[in-house]
């Protein structure tokens, strides 16, 4: 195994990773592996002309990173848990993994407060973290059936028009989507709890509860709610 350095940000990298450890940049079309970054056939060039090459090939050549996406993430046994989203972007697309590790969990509070209009949530996520995107201008999300835990107040003060909650959770936090614009909410047979204003404060005027639902918390939903059991 021989060592190469990644054309974006210089790091010292495995010549067999296929992306780079320490900014994420795809190593199969960074500069690092041209014959101009090795210093192969460059005897009769100038140290100082090889480096203005290399600096005008990572100009024209690399794809930038968007800088607008920025996550602050911790790696446990290979598992990534992203912790604080620091980007500018208001449309976030998480990614399925970082440095080849899966996403398999979003933090407390990690997207709160940051004016996102959209969020993306991959597959690979399991759990959602308490507040984890309240405070936001959320107009929909996408909850995939992987998701087994969303936290507290995870989705609280958006703007969310409709949700359906996968088949994959079993309980519905406290104040989960409280003061949103909820017309339409889809509550499958999986659930068992139903947590206090976890629905409080939307435009719902009718909601459907299953059968496996034996508990359900003060003020889940608005007084004018009409509630059946399904």
């Amino acid at each position: 195994m021989a060592l190469i350095k990644c054309g974006y940000c210089g790091k010292e990298i495995s010549d067999k990773a296929r992306v780079c450890q320490g900014c994420g940049y795809p190593i199969d079309s960074s500069p690092a592996q041209t014959p101009a970054a090795k210093g192969e056939g460059t005897s009769s060039v100038s140290g100082g002309n090889i480096l203005a090459e290399m600096e005008a090939e990572r100009r024209t050549e690399i794809r930038p990173i968007d800088l607008n996406e920025k996550f602050e993430y911790t790696e446990k046994n290979g598992n990534i848990t992203i912790t604080k989203y620091t980007g500018e972007a208001k449309d976030v697309v998480i990614p399925g993994s970082i440095n080849n590790f899966p996403v398999i969990a979003i933090g407390e509070r990690a997207f709160a407060s940051s004016q996102l209009t959209s969020v993306v949530i991959p597959d690979s996520v399991i759990s959602i973290g308490e507040s984890a995107f309240r405070d936001n201008q959320l107009t929909g999300v996408n909850i995939s059936n992987s998701v087994a835990v969303i936290g507290g107040w995870s989705f609280m003060n958006n703007q969310l028009i409709d949700i359906v909650i996968p088949d994959s959770v079993a309980v519905i936090e406290d104040g989960t989507f409280a003061n949103n614009r909820l017309i339409s909410v889809t509550i499958p047979d999986a659930v068992t709890r139903i947590g206090n204003g976890s629905f409080y404060g939307n435009q719902l005027t009718y909601v459907a509860i299953p059968s496996s639902v034996i508990c359900i918390g003060g003020d889940a939903f608005d007084s004018k709610v009409k509630i059946t059991r399904q």
